[in-house]
């Protein structure tokens, strides 16, 4: 099976195997419960949490060794984030893939636990390799031997702006161009970022050259807008919300997959 999933109260029971279980290349270990009897991973991924954040515990001991080949993937949010609790020893060899991905448009700052152990903590930073989406402020991963975790910092992450399109520069909604208008400043959009359409702009027809998370959008114009994309791959994402108001038309040609809620007031979403 590519995926198996440990919901709980449920247990995934390897005790009584000769030797520690691992997941299969390209097999996935996901869910909320516990895993019983010692696991070793080499490659494969691990999955904490199910559709909300959550933790998956391991009643035994976990070894994880990967050559960039296991990787571990945690969600991180506001309300919390993706944990791997172990009973026993974690070690931690070779060099291993922690992917974090925000639960929202971002990972806010702070400090988050993502794997701990009750037994002996063997790891260092050579261990680890970070992956994360692109997004403002610096994240690092850390080791605390003595308090046997293995955490994430986030630093220098700004709150969110109230943007209005602009589009003087260039038709392109990237985030190396200041097209837009915070306040009366030109601006550069970052992910998490509010952004407004409204009838200032003469630029309508928006050329969406990123994989673009706004926290929300607002499509408030008489004029017709419409967001395409020259690069084939530019989309909005991530948790935005989207609402249409007035009397223009928007014309959606772009792949989204945002997951907020769309609110049309007026006009027309094609």
């Amino acid at each position: 099976s590519p995926l198996i999933t440990v919901v709980s109260p449920g247990r995934f029971d390897v005790a009584g195997l000769d030797s520690p279980w691992s997941t299969a290349l390209g097999q996935t270990l996901a869910g909320n419960g516990v895993v019983t009897g010692p696991v070793a991973i080499v490659q494969g991924t691990i999955t904490p949490g199910l559709e909300g954040v959550g933790t998956l515990s391991f009643s035994n001991n976990l070894s994880l060794a990967g050559y960039y080949v296991t990787t571990n993937l945690f969600r991180i949010g506001a309300a919390g984030n993706d944990k791997i609790y172990v009973a026993g020893d974690l070690t931690v060899s070779e060099t291993v893939v922690v992917r974090v991905v925000p639960t929202g448009p971002v990972i806010p700052n702070g400090t988050y636990t993502l794997m701990k152990c009750g037994g002996t903590l063997t790891a260092d930073l050579s261990n680890l390799a970070l992956d994360h989406p692109a997004q403002t402020g610096t994240l690092t991963l850390g080791v605390n031997t003595v308090t046997k975790e293995i955490y994430l910092t986030v630093t220098g992450v700004a709150s969110a702006a109230n943007l209005t399109w602009l589009g003087d520069v260039s038709a392109d909604w990237d985030m190396a161009t200041a097209n837009w208008r915070n306040g009366g400043a030109a601006s550069l959009f970052t992910s998490g970022d509010n952004v407004t359409f409204n009838d200032t702009s003469s630029a309508t027809n928006v050329n969406i050259a990123v994989d673009a998370g706004p926290a929300a959008v607002t499509v408030n114009a008489t004029k017709d807008y419409v967001f395409d994309t020259t690069a084939g791959t530019g989309k909005i994402t991530g948790t935005a919300s989207l609402l249409k108001n007035n009397t223009g038309s928007l014309t959606l040609v772009t792949d989204n997959d945002y997951t907020g809620t769309t609110t049309i007031l007026g006009g027309r979403v094609i």
